[in-house]
Order: structure tokens, then sequence, then C-alpha cells
């Protein structure tokens, strides 16, 4: 640290006579940064400036590994006197500074500018009327200026995300880590199966204004691929705002294949009341279209994981699942679009609007979570910078009548090469279990058949029955070709799980705004 004592100078003076023939120059108001090296005797020092290791005197305590900023005081007689800087004098310099440079391209100096300005600089992109223009834009389809939005706002524009509402607000909310895609699933679950006990009744059954059909929206065929002959046509894609990639003209065969005959006709004068069955709700073909749909696509998302089947069936099982994910998450999307948009058509589908706005609002989630995860490993896949330098996958799996997260965590070792191409993958797996708690493996692959492994556990319990039972895994490995050298399970030192979480980035800061946590 400096020391602050009203007795210390903050001087540094280069013991150099002529700078140039260190082949470096200074130039008298520039500000430098370096970090000290060594301390030696008689307030001599070696300092690393401008990538050359300077002796210098210096007149203010220093500790090894410290780093300063400084600016060029005065030049004479051969020297260089560098002033230290403090937070305060250099956040006053760096201020001007950027006010003049904002005045030079039209805009106020106020404080919001200046944060703005200062997150460009973050993320390496220049300083400019439309990048200021565009960053504010994003901030404020976010919800206004904070430093959380400004950084997802300055990491959408620096990756080339689409800047708008869905992808911004998808990314932040995936990086925000408050949400879990599992739990998700299990309420939207839970809520189709809690309308079983609700069927539609009429208000007025006995009127015949009720009784007869009203008009359909012209908008509802535009928005939602429902047209005004009673079909929804389910492979039709939406004319709202486009999800991020979500081009495609077709959903899977299971899902994009079917025309829906529906009645959408239904009084908006509908009511529920409670029932023991769910057939008159049947009836109502929009209704039972979008309880089909919603079930056929949480079916997909979610990787099946059953105790009638055999090891080798589970694995094939899985491997199935995940890779059909991941082939059509576009069409995934766009049936949670689809969904989405029908439910906004509250007055059509007889169903209290509480709960569409509550099923709604899962949909919604689900959809973010997917699109947030997608961008991310879009970002990660061609980022020119490494950074993100994981891949991160987080998907449901379905354990008997519950379902559980799982996390992949995969590393860019080599940021050059596919995933195929590299001879080692380091990786991360997790799974939330009932009976366990969480349970983490890092992994370490070798194309030559040999795996490294590492599990990490929440209790001294539970790490003492996984290092009982961790034979029955390793023999399976072996079973399937690996030489496994097992390094034992470790009891987590910190509560925070395993998932993306946001990080506010330092001023002087390499940018990093996407952090894992991980137990180890």
């Amino acid at each position: 640290m400096i020391n602050s004592s009203p007795a210390s100078l903050n001087k540094f003076t280069l013991n150099i006579s002529i700078p140039s023939e260190e082949g470096i120059s200074f130039n008298k108001g520039e500000i430098l940064k370096g970090q000290v090296q060594e301390i030696k005797n008689n307030g001599l020092i070696s300092i690393f400036i401008k990538g050359k290791l300077i002796e210098a005197f210096s007149e203010v305590m220093v500790n090894k590994g410290q780093q300063l900023f400084l600016m060029v005081d005065d030049m004479k007689d051969g020297k260089v006197v560098l002033r230290v800087l403090t937070p305060e004098l250099l956040g006053k310099i760096e201020n001007a500074n950027l006010a003049n440079t904002l005045k030079e391209i039209g805009l106020p100096s106020d404080q919001n500018h200046l944060l703005v300005v200062k997150k460009l600089i973050q993320h390496n992109l220049p300083v400019t009327h439309d990048n200021i223009k565009n960053i504010l834009r994003a901030v404020n389809m976010l919800g206004g200026l904070t430093p959380k939005n400004l950084e997802i706002a300055a990491l959408a524009i620096a990756k080339d995300v689409p800047v708008n509402k869905i992808s911004l607000t998808a990314l932040a909310q995936f990086a925000d880590g408050k949400h879990n895609i599992s739990n998700l699933i299990k309420e939207l679950v839970g809520l189709i199966k809690g309308l079983e006990n609700y069927t539609p009744t009429n208000k007025n059954a006995t009127s015949p204004v009720a009784s007869e059909p009203r008009p359909v929206a012209s908008n509802v065929a535009e928005r939602t691929g429902v047209r005004q002959d009673g079909r929804v046509v389910v492979n039709q894609p939406s004319r709202g705002e486009s999800l991020p990639g979500a081009d495609k003209s077709t959903l899977p065969s299971n899902l994009g294949q079917t025309i829906i005959n529906a009645n959408l006709n239904t009084s908006s004068e509908t009511v529920l009341k409670p029932s023991s069955t769910f057939s008159t709700m049947a009836n109502n073909p929009v209704t039972s279209s979008i309880f089909s749909l919603l079930n056929q696509l949480t079916e997909e998302i979610v990787l099946p994981l059953k105790n009638d089947m055999s090891p080798v069936e589970q694995r094939a099982a899985l491997v199935e699942s995940l890779r059909f994910n991941l082939i059509n998450e576009k069409e995934l999307l766009r049936g949670l679009n689809l969904i989405r948009d029908i439910l906004q058509q509250k007055e059509n589908l007889g169903i209290d609007k509480n709960v569409i706005t509550s099923l709604m609002d899962k949909v919604s989630d689900i959809e973010k979570e997917l699109v947030g995860q997608r961008l991310l490993n879009v970002i990660s896949k061609f980022s020119v910078d490494n950074n993100p330098n994981f891949y991160y996958l987080s998907f449901p799996v379905k354990v008997d009548d519950d379902y559980r997260l799982c996390q992949l965590k995969i590393n860019k070792n080599a940021p050059r090469l596919s995933l195929e191409d590299m001879d080692h993958i380091k990786f991360i797996v997790s799974l939330e279990t009932g009976n366990l708690g969480l349970v983490l493996f890092h992994v370490e692959w070798h194309k030559n058949k040999t795996l490294q492994l590492q599990g990490v556990v929440e209790t001294r319990t539970v790490c003492d029955h996984i290092d009982n039972r961790i034979g029955e895994l390793t023999d399976a490995l072996t079973n399937m070709g690996y030489v496994v050298d097992y390094k034992g399970v470790k009891v987590a030192k910190t509560d925070e799980p395993l998932r993306l979480q946001f990080k506010e980035v330092d001023e002087d800061e390499v940018v990093k705004p996407f952090v894992i946590d991980i137990r180890v």
C-alpha cells in the first residue's frame, strides 16, 4: 500500500539518464501503469513500465507486486519524474479526459454518459456517438441504467448480440443465475396438472348472446399462427419479434406436422369452476392443443433417467435426448414462442386469466433460459478474445417423478480448435440429487481413453458414501474402455452451486462479466 502519511511524498524518479536508450519514451502528462517487481536498499526499486524493467528511486512506501498508476510529472537533467496517482486523482483526470471526448462528439458530460464511455473502453469499443446511443437504448430495454444492465448492454454490443428486448432480457436473466430451468419445468408441469381440477363453464349458458360466435381479431392469425378458419398451424412462425436464430420454418416432426382443428370462437365470458375431471376442458380444442404442445415441449426439454433402464440404456437415452435438444434448439424455442403468443389471446381459451398469466410467465422464463444459454455459447464460440472461455449447458433430468438440474461446463482449452479436434478436454458436470444434494465432478478427458476424476459434494457424510461406492462408477467407465485416474472426493468450501453468475466489472479489471462459481 502507498503510505498516506502527510510527511510522505508521492513521486518516483527513474534512475536512467536518457529514457530512449532503454527503448521507451515518455511525454509530460502521460499516464502509465506500473508494477513493483523488487524493493532494494536506500529507496531503490525495480518497476515494470511499458514492457521494461527499470530501476527508480521512490519517495513513497510501496510493496512488492503492487500495481500503481503514474503520471509523467517532469523531465529534467536526464531524469524522468513520475507522480503516483491516488484513485481519487486518477478518477478526476480520467473524467476530465472523458468529458472532453464527449464534448467533441456533441454529447453532455453528465454522470450517465461518463459511465457509458468507461464501459465502452472496458470492452475495447470505440467511443462514438452511435455506440453510446446504442448502449443507452439497450439499457432502457433492460429497465434503466444500473451497473448490471450497463454490463449486459455493453457485452451484447461488443459480441454482436442482437440488440432487442428478447435477446437482452434473456441474457440478463440467464446471467443472474436466479432461475433454474429444472424448477421452471417442474412448476410448469404442476400448473398444467393443476388445471385438471378445473373445467370451463359459461356464466350465461341460457343467453343467446353468450352462445353466438365472436369474431377473432385479425392479429391472432398474424401473431400466433391461428387462422380464422379455426385451425392452429403449429409450424407457422410468429410474425412478432423473432427469437435469435429461430428462423427455421419447421418444427420437429412430432411437434410441427399436426394441424389441430380448433374452435376459436369460445365466449370470453367463460369462467372456471372446480371439477374432478379434465373432460370438459379437453372439449375446448384450443385449450387441449396448448396443453398437448406444452407437454410435448417439456418432454423434449427434459432428459429421461429411469430406474428400470440398464446403465447402457440410460446412457443411450441421455445421449440421444441431449443430441436432439441441441440440434432442435431453434424449433423448441419456436414452439415456446408460439405457445406464448397463443396464451396472450386470453379471451379465447376459457381459462382464468390469472392462470393464463402464470402459464405465460413460466413459458417466458423457460424461453429466456434457453435463449440466454444459446446466446452465451454463440458468444463463446465466436469470441476472438476467448471470453468467455467455456461452453455451458444446463438441462432438467427427470428422475422418477421429480425434476433435477444437470449442469455441464466445458473449458475451451484451445480456442481455435473444435471440441472434436482436441486431444484433451476439461469439463465439470453436476447433478442435483434428492438424497445426496449437489454432486459435482471435475473431469479431464484424453483422446487416448484416459479419464481423471475429482468429486465435490456438500457434506462429509455424502463424501464418505460416494468414496465407498465410487467403484461402481469407475468399473462402468473401465468397461467403456477408459483408464480412470480417480482423485477422490472433497467437501465443498462454499455454498455456491455450479451456475453462471453475473459479475460487475471494476474499471481497471479485464472484462469477464460471466463467472462460474464452482464448489472446490
